[in-house]
């Protein structure tokens, strides 16, 4: 059963980021700057609500845009660094609702640079939560290259074994909204 969760869980994925997330972002970079002249609050016009942030606004939080709050912090916090954000508010793609089903793989908890150099190896997690009939998946790879460089690959949904314990436990409100991320970082500091 954990191998077609798994399967179902990279299909769901895969789809969601190549046949709707993808095209979107790319859509976005034009979109943005056509939507940001009409901008009030900190939010664009709800045509481009897809590309907005509900959570942290178009320019983000603080220690992003540092006080800078113009076209360019909105173009690299909405189009670049979190394209598409308010998909996660998406009804059919959230998990509001909870979780049916779990399953964990792989190295305790979540995979870490530290971790990484303290078992001097590479570390990652895999965890499959069921929805329903949708299967979300969480992949981590992290491996240390140096004792201040690491190599990450994530992909999936941002849910994690801790998540996964604090909304079966005492936060369910964890659950919600949570987004859909791939991140490709073969030289990152940390």
């Amino acid at each position: 059963m954990a191998f077609l969760a798994g399967l179902f869980g990279f299909v769901h994925w895969s789809f969601l980021f190549f046949g709707l997330r993808l095209p979107l972002i790319i859509l976005g970079f034009l979109a943005i700057p056509i939507a940001y002249p009409f901008r009030t609050d900190n939010h664009l016009p709800k045509w481009a609500w897809i590309w907005d942030n509900d959570q942290d606004g178009i320019y983000g939080p603080h220690w992003f845009h540092k006080g800078n709050e113009n076209f360019r912090s909105c173009w690299l916090w909405s189009a670049v660094r979190n394209p598409v954000n308010n998909m996660r508010f998406a009804i059919g793609l959230n998990r509001e609702d909870g979780f049916d089903d779990s399953y964990m793989f792989g190295d305790e908890g979540i995979p870490t640079p530290k971790k990484a150099r303290i078992f001097k190896r590479a570390t990652w997690h895999l965890t499959l939560i069921r929805v329903g009939w949708l299967w979300h998946m969480s992949f981590w790879y992290i491996k240390p290259l140096s004792n201040l460089k690491h190599f990450r690959i994530r992909i999936g949904w941002k849910c994690t074994p801790d998540w996964v314990h604090d909304i079966n436990i005492s936060k369910p409100e964890t659950l919600k909204y949570s987004g859909i991320t791939f991140q490709f970082m073969p030289n990152r500091d940390g």
